[in-house]
């Protein structure tokens, strides 16, 4: 055997030895660079992760933020736009916004006693999330009227002018009873009711009525008229609102002032027109807070999709 076989197996086991621990080191390398880039990974989920609970904690600051504006500003209706957010307001690390919706009359004006569906943005960097929660004003306030919806006939209401008043028991707004008003000779020719006691100087009242037209259309509206020693007659006129056969809703707010001693103050009911019967039912006339007291409906707390 020859003196170079003898040493050959020697050689092959070096090599081997140095591959193996080639190996281990690119193994080893594998790893760091795999754990380095998981320890990265993690850190962007963990940053993203608080990013998205500090939003959804700004988002139910602004849900709560909206509320308290709605318990002490009695103008919030008329600051705010129906589903319009609010300006972007500076909190910690991140941004809130609000908004406010009637879902029902899509307006915040349209009757100050509705619903509001709150609507809360929270955004820290490019996340964002948005809660919504429904409120309803408590209590309902008191109706000033006497036999509001007609169910005692036409007790406590005058025709005013020339009409005739007469109840009438097909398809009221609610109830047994409506009111069907014929024979008009003038647009102001409607029922009306005293509410001299009921009303005070200065303050600020809302009214509504449910009418439909009895044949052609009429553009209905409520009419408060406050006769007082110092001021005269004054006549506090609502929008008109155009009602066809179907019932439909008008409203208006007053603020009626006066100087010396209130003699008369009588809400009615009008139209437009000198012709055309109509049908009136639930009249309201309410006393309008400073600030109405809102709570939240069960279970209406939820998450919204999108920004």
């Amino acid at each position: 055997m020859r003196r170079a076989d003898i040493h050959q197996p020697a050689y092959r086991r070096r090599a081997a030895m140095y591959f193996m621990v080639l190996m281990v080191g690119t193994l080893i390398g594998t790893v760091a660079l795999a754990s380095l880039s998981m320890a990265r990974m993690g850190g962007r989920i963990s940053a993203l992760s608080g990013k998205m609970s500090m939003a959804r904690q700004f988002a139910r600051s602004a849900i709560a933020a909206a509320e308290q504006e709605m318990a002490t500003v009695s103008t919030w209706r008329t600051t705010y736009t129906h589903n319009v957010w609010s300006t972007e307001r500076a909190i910690g690390d991140g941004k809130v916004q609000w908004k406010f919706a009637d879902e029902l009359n899509a307006s915040l004006t349209a009757d100050p006693f509705a619903a509001i569906r709150v609507y809360g943005r929270g955004t820290v960097d490019d996340v964002v999330r948005t809660y919504s929660v429904l409120v309803k004003p408590e209590p309902t306030p008191t109706n000033l009227l006497d036999n509001p919806g007609f169910e005692q006939g036409t007790l406590y209401w005058t025709a005013t002018g020339s009409c005739t008043m007469s109840t009438w028991t097909t398809v009221p707004n609610s109830g047994t009873y409506c009111v069907l008003v014929q024979n008009r000779l003038l647009a102001a020719d409607g029922p009306s009711q005293l509410v001299t006691g009921k009303i005070a100087n200065g303050s600020t009242f809302n009214a509504e009525a449910w009418a439909r037209s009895y044949g052609i259309s009429l553009s209905m509206k409520l009419v408060l008229t406050v006769t007082s020693t110092g001021s005269g007659t004054q006549r506090l006129a609502g929008n008109s609102t155009l009602c066809g056969t179907s019932w439909t809703k008008i409203s208006a707010t007053f603020t009626p002032t006066w100087t010396g001693t209130l003699t008369e103050a009588r809400l009615s009911v009008e139209s437009n027109s000198l012709l055309g019967s109509f049908i009136v039912d639930d009249v309201r006339l309410t006393a309008q807070p400073s600030a109405v007291p809102y709570r939240r409906v069960p279970g209406s707390f939820r998450q919204e999709i999108g920004p």
